[in-house]
């Protein structure tokens, strides 16, 4: 299939009104753009080595290809670049082939950012946001951003790096689409104290933000692996105040992939997410921004999984108006599958549908909850949930439903061995009596600590009826090891790869007020929460503090 920019027919001649920000003089430049069907850097004096300064080429090639209603081709070079490349008001400016690298990374960097621009198309874009952890900031530093302009189609951009920032966005976009976008490896570093103690105050990093967009699609998106140097207080070792949490006394642990975010936004209207795949972030998708535009409307979500995130795999919030999340799957995900919030009767999250959306096995990690009222009877630390709807206040959610949806515990994890045990055959070779540590199959994903766990053992004497037994036992684990230890031996032989652990998961669907009253959720809207065919497999209460319609 031929790229956006390969299509003739998205090009005109001529120059444009405007041109590049901060643009180097074209007639002081080595070499100068040849007739062809597309420009290149190389053709101004770029080295493309990655190391070596090439923003004046780059603009210079930029300006040329733009001019003459030519692509900019970049070829397989990498430009590293010392500051920003703006362009501005350009119309129909394309881009086969690029790849930036920035070398001064800043607060205020954006590496390639293009300014109410209409139709731009992209083919394929590679941006590297540079080697400094601590530079930048969420608002202020972007790999990619587009801002303003219509029918725009860009595909295939892959961004990468260390900082504090926006990898890729898309602020006050119409009509445009956004395909194969893939944000990955980001490290930060953040040394800004919270109150309470713990380090790194707020979110400090997006993977891709779409905001105040209008009519636009983000097809295939991929975020994953976005880490920093994040520390918070732990479930299991939160000491209680009097009135609050004893931050002196309790328990603090770094948890890396906290404060980031895969998919966020705000302010969008008649928006598409397709496929979004997400992984090893905080949030997976959060779309609880507000906006210029107040809240998201009519925003589609189909599709799509987010695995492993530190705290919610999708979240919806901040005056969130008939939106529809369509077969998603949030799979071990720290706390909550799902989050469903609204702050008050201005910012009200109202019409929001889940339909065949899964939630399996949340709640690993070992981070202390703030739902719930600390300090008092009723606190819950760890009010892990498949699908949480959740306000401060119970007017801030109205007609939230959920149709089809499962939350399922796995309650448990696989030893590695072989083929399980039959009568007269050979003893399978899982540990036997007097073990005290056993192989998982696969690395333990979750926090490292001890959990309650149940053996199934049997006694091999009698091969032809072997009694089934249970031992339970404390089993340490270690997050990413596939070894695992427990206190006590074991008195049989196991006999089943599958080894139970009691429900992490308390709830596979919960909605809470945050009031400590307890009140349902429903009292103050206009229509209530409601399931309607809805499973919840594994948990020790399936739902709790009403405002349920079933």
């Amino acid at each position: 299939m031929r790229g956006f920019c390969t299509d003739r027919r998205s090009f005109f001649s001529g120059g444009g009104a405007a041109a590049l920000v901060a643009m180097a003089p074209i007639s002081r430049l080595k070499g100068a753009a040849l007739p062809g069907s597309s420009v290149s850097p190389m053709q101004f004096g770029a080295a493309g080595d990655g190391v070596t300064d090439d923003r004046t080429p780059v603009l210079a090639a930029i300006a040329a290809a733009f001019d003459g209603g030519m692509p900019l081709d970049g070829g397989n070079k990498l430009y590293a670049v010392s500051g920003d490349i703006k362009v501005n008001r350009r119309a129909r400016p394309c881009i086969q082939r690029l790849r930036l690298k920035s070398l001064t990374p800043a607060n205020e960097r954006q590496l390639l950012y293009f300014s109410d621009c209409d139709q731009i198309r992209i083919d394929s874009l590679y941006v590297h946001t540079g080697n400094v952890p601590s530079s930048g900031g969420r608002d202020t530093a972007f790999g990619l951003m587009v801002r303003g302009g219509s029918g725009h189609r860009i595909t295939n951009v892959e961004a990468t790096g260390s900082g504090k920032l926006t990898f890729v966005q898309f602020l006050g976009c119409k009509d445009s689409n956004f395909e194969n976008i893939y944000v990955h490896d980001g490290e930060f570093e953040d040394f800004e104290i919270a109150p309470e103690g713990h380090r790194v105050v707020d979110d400090v990093v997006d993977g891709i933000r779409m905001q105040d967009c209008v009519r636009c699609t983000l097809d295939n998106p991929i975020v994953r692996d976005l880490l920093g140097n994040a520390t918070y207080f732990t479930q299991s070792g939160v000491v209680l105040g009097p009135k609050s949490i004893d931050y002196a006394a309790s328990v603090l642990k770094p948890f890396r992939n906290m404060r980031t975010r895969g998919i966020t936004g705000g302010g969008n209207d008649n928006c598409t997410i397709i496929n979004p795949q997400i992984e090893n972030v905080d949030q997976g998708f959060d779309f609880s921004g507000n906006g210029g535009n107040y809240g998201n409307k009519n925003v589609l979500v189909q599709g799509g999984r987010s695995l492993n995130c530190a705290s919610v795999g999708l979240k919806w919030g901040g005056a969130a108006v008939d939106c529809k999340v369509i077969g998603h799957t949030s799979e071990n995900c720290g706390m909550y599958g799902y989050l469903i919030g609204g702050s008050n009767r201005l910012f009200k999250t109202s019409g929001v549908e889940l339909i065949g959306c899964t939630a399996i096995n949340p709640g690993y990690n070992d981070i202390d909850n703030d739902i719930g009222d600390v300090g008092t009877p009723t606190y819950i630390p760890a009010a892990i949930a498949g699908f949480l709807i959740y306000a401060p206040y119970p007017a801030g959610i109205d007609d939230i439903v959920l149709t089809g949806c499962k939350a399922i515990d796995k309650q448990g994890f696989y030893l590695l061995g072989d083929d399980p045990y039959t009568p007269g055959g050979p003893q399978p070779m899982w540990p036997a009596a007097g073990a005290t540590a056993a192989t998982l199959q696969f690395p333990w994903t979750g926090y490292s600590g001890s959990y309650r766990a149940i053996f199934d053992t049997s006694d091999y004497a009698n091969l032809g009826r072997p009694v089934v037994r249970s031992e339970a036992r404390s089993v340490t684990l270690t997050n990413g090891s596939t070894t695992m230890t427990w206190s006590g031996a074991l008195a049989n032989n196991i006999g089943s790869p599958f080894v139970k652990r009691p429900a992490m998961m308390r709830y596979g669907f919960l909605s809470v007020d945050d009031t400590g009253a307890r009140l349902p959720l429903g009292s103050e809207s206009n229509r209530p929460v409601t399931l309607q065919d809805c499973i919840s497999i594994g948990h020790t209460v399936a739902r709790q503090w009403g405002g349920f319609s079933t």
